[in-house]
C-alpha cells in the first residue's frame, strides 16, 4: 500500500520522471493498472516474495519477511496491509485507520 501510494503520488505529480526512472531501472516504462484490471495478485505477490527475499540476501524460503512487506506496518499505513507468517506462509491483514494513530 504504502509503495502503491509513493507510485500514484508520482504518477500524479512527475509522470515523466517515473517513465524515466522506470526506463533507467527497468528498461522499460511501466503502466499503472487500475486495481478493477488486475486479476488475482497470487502469482504476482509470490514473485514479489520471492525477488524481495533474494535482494535482501534471505532463504527464498524462511521464517522472514522482506523488509518491503513490512513497510505498511512500520509506516502504520491507513488501509495497508500488515505481513505475518503464518505455519510457514505469509499472510497479511488489513491495517484499520485507528491502528495507525500514533500513541
Amino acid at each position: 500500500m504504502a509503495a502503491d501510494s509513493v507510485w500514484h503520488a508520482w504518477l500524479r505529480y512527475a509522470p515523466a520522471n517515473l517513465d524515466a526512472f522506470c526506463e533507467r531501472h527497468y528498461g522499460q516504462r511501466i503502466p499503472h493498472v487500475g486495481a478493477h484490471d488486475m486479476g488475482s495478485m497470487d502469482l504476482p505477490m509470490a514473485a514479489c516474495l520471492v525477488e524481495a527475499r533474494r535482494l535482501e540476501g534471505l532463504p527464498l524460503a524462511g521464517p522472514e519477511l522482506p523488509r518491503l512487506f513490512m513497510t505498511d506496518r512500520r509506516l502504520r499505513m491507513p488501509r495497508g496491509f500488515a505481513y505475518r507468517l503464518q505455519d510457514g506462509q505469509p499472510v497479511f491483514s488489513h491495517i484499520s485507520a485507528a491502528a495507525c494513530q500514533w500513541r
